[in-house]
Order: C-alpha cells, then structure tokens, then sequence
C-alpha cells in the first residue's frame, strides 16, 4: 500500500512539475510540444526563446539536470539522456533531428553549436575489463565532453567520452572522434583526424 502511495505522490509531483515548466516556457516566449516526451521536468531549465519540437525526448533524472540556454532549437526525434550527470547547452545552438546525447559523464555545449542530423554524444564508456562478468553488468565510467563556441558537428558523428572539441573546429560528417580537437580545425574519417586548418580572419 505505501508503495503504490508513494507512486501516486511521485506522479502528482511529476505532473506539477510538467506543468510548471510548460508554463515558465510560456513566459520565457519558448515552446515545448505537447508531443515531446519529458521526465524529471523539476531538473529541466529551459532559457528564453527555447523550441523543443514533437516527438523530441528529454529525460532527467534523479541525480541528471539539464539545461538549455536562450534560443536553443531541439529538433524531432533528438534524444537528450541524463539520468544523473549533467547536460548544459549554452546559447543559440540547435540540436537536430535523429541526434542522441547521453550526459551520464557531463556534457558542456558552448554557444553558438550546431549539431547535425543523426550525431551522438557518449559521456560515458562500458567498462569491460572483467572477462568473467558479463559486460552489460560491469555499469559505466562516466567520461565527460566539452564542446566549446561556435562548434558545427555533421550528420551521423560520433562523439565519445573525454573529448574536448576546441572553439570554432569543424567535425565532418560520419566522423568518429575519440580524442580532443583542436580550436578552428577540422576532423574527418575512422577514427577522425585533422585534414584542414581554418584560417582566421585575424591571420590573413
């Protein structure tokens, strides 16, 4: 009896707490479709002028919060995962369609992000190291991810835990980074490596 109690308070808690950031989003002039999916909405910040579309996925946790900074843009089907860890995107970034970020480790995102269709963000890495468990049941390490201003990231990447993705670098499409970049690069391939350098307007 007490735990179906405890389940109905945890429901009447949830519920208020959609509502009041469906509301605080209206006084932000940000939208929030009625057909995206949401938990944990108490550990949810939305900025101003925030569009998170249908069928889009933010799930927080217990222990997991997520912010999203002023004109951020969520896209259909986009997934941002933090049952505890952190997720933090500044602002004027957008997130699209397909795109997948699991904050476990933390995930920092600077301003003026793009992330395209189909990318993904793993804070975080299966432990593996004992051959006589299985590895489904040997948990995480959370690995954290940085990426700094003004930072486009192409379609189907992958990003793994531990990176740091330096100011205005370029990840092409399909790349798979698994160690940091450097500011105004750009990266491409299997695992990803620097093919170009971008030349700053300062430089010329």
């Amino acid at each position: 009896m007490k735990r179906i109690l405890n389940k109905i308070l945890d429901l009447v808690l949830e519920c208020f707490y959609l509502l009041k950031l469906f509301l605080g989003a209206i006084f932000k002039h940000s939208y929030i479709s009625p057909l995206s999916r949401i938990t944990y909405a108490k550990n949810i910040t939305l900025g101003r002028g925030v569009y998170v579309s249908a069928s889009s996925v933010l799930v927080a946790g217990r222990l997991g919060k997520l912010f999203l900074g002023n004109n951020c843009v969520i896209k259909t089907y986009a997934i941002l995962n933090v049952p505890y860890g952190l997720i933090q995107i500044g602002n004027d970034c957008s997130i699209n369609s397909f795109c997948f970020l699991g904050g476990h480790g933390g995930i920092k995102i600077g301003n003026g992000v793009r992330i395209a269709p189909g990318a993904k963000i793993y804070a975080f890495e299966h432990i593996h190291k004992k051959t006589a468990i299985p590895i489904h049941k040997q948990g995480v390490e959370p690995r954290g991810v940085i990426i700094e201003d003004d930072v486009w990231i192409g379609s189907n990447a992958i990003i793994t835990g531990g990176v740091t993705l330096g100011k205005g670098s370029i990840i092409a499409a399909g790349a798979v980074v698994t160690k940091s970049v450097e500011k105004y690069t750009i990266v491409a391939g299997v695992p990803a490596k620097v093919i170009q350098e971008r030349t700053r307007e300062s430089d010329v």
